[in-house]
């Protein structure tokens, strides 16, 4: 039963992201599909955003009004242990000489348990060889997603207005801690 569930959910995620626009509420284990995102906070109705456009290793990653600007994009990838990795647009660089192939970084959780910017991937990999800290997944909350760390205590990505975003303990029902994942 559980694999029909995933296999519906995964043929609507990709049905939907066929069609256009489209926010992902997706339970732990289902099909995430690749692609461009945006990542909005339920509570604060601010986006995932590369702050201040910095591109260097370690650099906070905050909630921000939606600005239209590069460093809001989020590319999302599916990894072989059914976990996400989330690359930013504005850190691509080239990975060689010929820039046949690009590299990202991406958000991680920092040792402080805030939401920071990871050393670069190369953006085709799968990223199985990506850290644990820059791996998440989904859980459904009652308004949008819970994104939770891979690392540690498995703790809530978490927003805060204007600021930098965190990772702590999950509070069911807490809209600061769930995300609506849009594909564009």
């Amino acid at each position: 039963m559980k694999k029909i569930r995933n296999t519906i959910a995964a043929t609507a995620l990709a049905a939907a992201a066929l069609a256009g626009t489209m926010a992902v509420s997706t339970p732990a284990q289902a099909a995430v599909p690749n692609g461009w995102v945006h990542v909005q906070n339920v509570g604060t109705g601010q986006y995932l955003d590369d702050y201040a456009h910095n591109t260097s290793q370690g650099a906070a990653v905050y909630t921000w009004p939606q600005s239209g600007q590069s460093n809001q994009w989020w590319y999302v990838t599916m990894t072989s242990t059914n976990t996400v990795v989330f690359s930013s647009y504005e850190t691509q660089s080239c990975a060689n000489l010929l820039c046949d192939s690009k590299r990202y970084e991406n958000l991680r959780r920092g040792f402080s348990d805030t939401a920071e910017l990871s050393e670069s991937n190369v953006w085709y990999n799968p990223y199985d060889n990506t850290a644990t800290r820059a791996r998440w997944w989904y859980a459904a909350g009652d308004a949008g997603a819970y994104i939770h760390s891979a690392d540690g205590d498995q703790g809530c990505l978490t927003a805060h207005p204007w600021g930098q975003a965190t990772i702590e303990g999950c509070r069911t029902g807490d809209h600061s801690q769930q995300w609506n994942v849009v594909y564009s």
